[in-house]
């Protein structure tokens, strides 16, 4: 889910406004939030449905703009039930103001880089490995084991095995 412009869990280029925003070509441009309509939409999205590099990139723009503005005074994170994920979140920035600029910052960070945050991205999925394997039975580990070509004894440890070409990691944190 994502307007036409944006890009897995991001989108380049400058910021709309809420007045502007839709979730999909499918949906109506500034729904709700009349008080909000002039506030700019931070390019980046979270839903239901999102990976390890999504949900990382929300956290840390949400940590930036907690920094300039620890009492959330300009800006807002706001979640929405919908039709395709089943509730999606953005940031909304007000307009002049310090939290606009950090935005300004991401929005341009990211249309470098998809990642605004490679050792939070990384250890985000790290920790959903480590946790899916704990949670994993036996079988689904065996068999994680054999498609990775690893042997399947490690299927019995608690610690998440050696992986160095990262297909178990790849398969667990669904990247």
């Amino acid at each position: 889910m994502h307007s036409e412009t944006q890009g897995k869990g991001h989108k380049g280029g400058t910021m709309q406004t809420y007045a502007q925003y839709q979730p999909t070509g499918f949906d109506a441009k500034g729904l709700g939030l009349e008080d909000r309509q002039d506030w700019l939409v931070l390019p980046l999205i979270q839903t239901r449905d999102s990976g390890p590099l999504e949900r990382s990139n929300f956290a840390v723009a949400t940590g930036q703009l907690v920094t300039v503005d620890p009492d959330g005074e300009t800006f807002e994170t706001h979640r929405f039930g919908h039709w395709g994920p089943g509730w999606y979140e953005i940031l909304l920035v007000a307009p002049n103001s310090r939290a606009a600029e950090v935005a300004e910052e991401i929005a341009a960070s990211l249309e470098n880089y998809p990642a605004l945050n490679e050792n939070h991205w990384s250890d985000l999925e790290w920790s959903e490995a480590c946790e899916s394997w704990e949670r994993s039975s036996l079988r689904d580990r065996v068999e994680l084991l054999q498609r990775a070509g690893q042997s399947i004894f490690a299927a019995r440890r608690a610690e998440f095995p050696a992986d160095p070409q990262g297909a178990i990691l790849q398969r667990l944190s669904g990247c």
